[in-house]
């Protein structure tokens, strides 16, 4: 063997395991998931909270991977979900009784009430006519 052909030869690679960067200590992500999602459930008579707690649990789950500080992205996590919860229970509500509800006499006894004891305040001699 000649000595100029190990000369020139290349070492062989060495191979490591790939370093993953540290998680880091921020929290901005999870405040940014909690008050998304407690507005979320504020509102969760509109259509606004579905919109507000998708982008809350989105953070929540950003702040879960990126970052070591995991309490807030929770809270905010379950507080989206309760008002995804409570919106969707309150449309089925809505829309199960729609077809029940009556309106034509919604509010007649309330103000055939209201007029009598108006008249009767207000305009005591027109009672006494009618009695004539």
């Amino acid at each position: 063997m000649n000595e100029d052909q190990f000369k020139y030869q290349q070492p062989y690679p060495q191979y490591q395991q790939p370093v993953k960067p540290p998680k880091g200590d921020g929290i901005g992500f999870g405040v940014a998931s909690l008050v998304l999602g407690a507005v979320s459930i504020l509102m969760f008579g509109c259509c606004v909270n579905y919109i507000l707690a998708i982008i809350a649990i989105a953070l929540g789950i950003v702040q879960l991977v990126k970052n070591k500080q995991k309490g807030l992205a929770i809270g905010g996590i379950v507080t989206a979900c309760v008002s995804i919860l409570l919106g969707t229970l309150l449309w089925i509500g809505v829309f199960a009784n729609a077809g029940e509800w009556n309106t034509d006499n919604l509010y007649k006894d309330f103000y055939e009430d209201f007029y009598e004891e108006y008249e009767d305040e207000y305009f005591p001699l027109y009672n006494d006519i009618d009695e004539l």
